[in-house]
């Protein structure tokens, strides 16, 4: 009971760091911004000013997502999440998420390969939620990558769809694979965590599988890179396409 207690608080501490740490740095930053702003308009240097709304957008960008991520996880513990499930070629999926974050990969100079089935992949399935698993995860495999590759794939197996997302990251150790599936946790804790982030992303992508009747399975070594590998039971009727 004394080492449960424990480890509650230790729980409430790591997450009371990383949920303060998580909406102050972005506030802080936007705070930062306005001053600049200031003295750029009083100079009338415009450029600056552009590159400052970019900024901005992309520190606000941040808190919205952890916000809205927080409202995600909150609804799905509380089992309050609806589908709108149809029988979708999720490789349509696959093509969306790539094209939108190809550009982040790049600008952190990762190789990123889709290796999409020529095979219509069809499972039944809640498209807004599918692209969110994919997202959260292709997301953090770019966050936690700083050379090498992100690797996102289909294939049709039988009566099963795979999809996998891999990368050369910096991997999981095995005892902590567990504990990172559950909400607000990284493998690193506190203010002093390498890595951004509310811990949210691979819980909400673990949960949404395996509540649209999916397999969600992590492979991972330290230093060496992370392996997800995702399977939904196939799916017949007729097809959702773009």
């Amino acid at each position: 009971a004394y080492h449960k207690e424990m480890q509650l608080n230790k729980m409430k501490s790591d997450f009371l760091a990383n949920m303060s740490h998580e909406i102050r740095t972005p506030f802080n930053a936007v705070v930062g911004f306005s001053e600049i702003v200031d003295e750029s308009m009083a100079s009338g240097d415009i450029e600056m000013l552009r590159d400052l709304m970019d900024s901005m957008k992309e520190v606000l960008g941040r808190a919205l997502n952890l916000f809205t991520n927080i409202v995600e996880v909150s609804h799905i513990e509380a089992g309050e999440v609806e589908f709108d499930k149809v029988d979708l070629n999720c490789n349509q999926v696959i093509r969306n998420v790539y094209q939108k974050m190809i550009a982040e990969a790049e600008r952190k100079k990762l190789e990123f390969t889709a290796n999409i089935s020529e095979e219509d992949c069809i499972i039944e399935i809640d498209w807004v939620k599918l692209e969110k698993i994919i997202s959260s995860l292709v997301d953090n495999s770019i966050k936690y990558t700083s050379q090498g590759y992100i690797y996102l794939g289909t294939k049709h197996l039988g009566d099963k769809v795979e999809i996998t997302i891999s990368d050369t990251g910096v991997g999981i150790e095995q005892n902590q694979i567990e504990r990172l599936l559950k909400p607000f946790t990284q493998e690193v804790e506190g203010y002093t965590r390498p890595f951004e982030g509310a811990g949210l992303g691979m819980t909400i992508a673990y949960k949404l599988t395996l509540l649209m009747n999916g397999e969600f399975n992590i492979t991972s070594q330290k230093n060496k890179g992370t392996k997800i590998t995702i399977l939904f039971p196939a799916a017949g009727g007729e097809i959702l396409m773009d």
